[in-house]
């Protein structure tokens, strides 16, 4: 993980340069180049992790909001999470022209099967779950003096409930992950902010059925990605 984060650091720059130095092109034209910054992002990530898939989803969400919160400063405009996340849902909107409902992947399979839009619905939502559930989840908690550990780990629990985990699907079934989520729910109605023991007995539940939300984990990256951006949404380009 350590060692393909550290990879990604030049392709986040890049997408983050890409998206400040278009700004007289419209967001879905920026897209169209920033998918290739992503297959270059990909090919770095396997290189430093010997051929193993660790931020593919990163890659995509992270390289666009990158993106858009360069575009954002390059406009001179505020860089608020919601403003982010809305020039990402502009760059994405013909993001599923492309998306064969009868391919192989296990995000087209979940699609064709249960009408699941993974990521991608995420983005050409402008990633309501990150901004909605995570980020108001996480900052909900800090307020109230939880530790940053503490409502990191409630807001995943909180998106794994609300989201649907393409990566959860494809290592049980729509009917136990669904089955999942409805016991979280009723768990997080009680306690909103699950002790470090629940998420340690979950944890081995997960481990002992080869279950891995790393759907809900990008989705939580990307919460706390929004929650730093707030430190420096005021920033912008300098006026030539």
């Amino acid at each position: 993980f350590l060692d393909s984060a550290c990879a990604l650091r030049a392709y986040f720059h890049r997408c983050a340069l890409l998206g400040a130095q278009k700004t007289a092109w419209p967001a879905a034209q920026v897209f169209k180049v920033l998918r290739f910054c992503g297959m270059e992002g990909e090919e770095a990530m396997f290189a430093a992790t010997g051929g193993v898939n660790v931020h593919k989803g990163a890659i995509f969400s992270f390289g666009l909001v990158c993106a858009s919160r360069g575009r954002l400063w390059g406009l001179g405009e505020n860089g608020a999470p919601q403003q982010v996340a809305q020039t990402a849902q502009a760059m994405a909107e013909g993001i599923f022209d492309d998306f064969r409902p009868d391919g192989a992947t296990a995000g087209q399979r979940a699609f064709r099967e249960a009408g699941v839009t993974g990521v991608r619905g995420e983005a050409v939502a402008g990633f309501p779950s990150a901004l909605n559930v995570g980020l108001s989840t996480l900052e909900r908690l800090l307020r109230q003096g939880k530790t940053r550990d503490a409502a990191g780990g409630a807001a995943l629990l909180h998106l794994l409930a609300r989201l649907d985990d393409t990566n959860m699907i494809k290592r049980s079934s729509m009917g136990r992950f669904r089955e999942i989520q409805r016991r979280l729910r009723q768990a997080l109605a009680v306690e909103t902010c699950p002790d470090a023991q629940t998420l340690e007995a979950l944890d081995g539940q997960f481990i002992a059925e080869g279950l891995s939300p790393g759907g809900a984990a990008d989705m939580l990256a990307l919460t706390f990605f929004f929650h730093f951006l707030r430190d420096f949404e005021e920033e912008k380009a300098p006026l030539s």
